[in-house]
């Protein structure tokens, strides 16, 4: 069964989450204690969060664009190629407050 829903995730269209995790796994994968770190985790990897590109997907925004750069406003898009928001020293300090509570 694990390999047959393996040649499935190989095979279906491209994701930011199957660039993350190329295999699929089964057990528990949760690695951390905190709740709302592991939601905001999990936001992160499947995409389901309030950058635009997200929002334009489920009808709330008119477009899906950065509104600096005019580009899809993806998770990959805000922390790696977009400067009109945190830098990457300012987001691992946020998280780290965040995992602590």
């Amino acid at each position: 069964m694990q390999k047959k829903w393996q040649e499935k995730w190989s095979n279906s269209k491209s994701s930011h989450y199957k660039s993350i995790e190329p295999k699929v796994k089964t057990g528990k994968t949760s690695l951390y204690k905190n709740r709302r770190y592991e939601i905001t985790i999990n936001r992160l990897k499947f995409g389901y969060c309030r950058l635009n590109a997200y929002l334009y997907r489920i009808n709330r925004h008119p477009t899906g664009l950065c509104e600096k750069c005019e580009e899809m406003e993806t998770i990959e898009h805000y922390i790696i190629h977009c400067d009109n928001h945190l830098d990457i020293s300012e987001l691992s300090v946020q998280l780290e407050t965040l995992m602590s509570q």
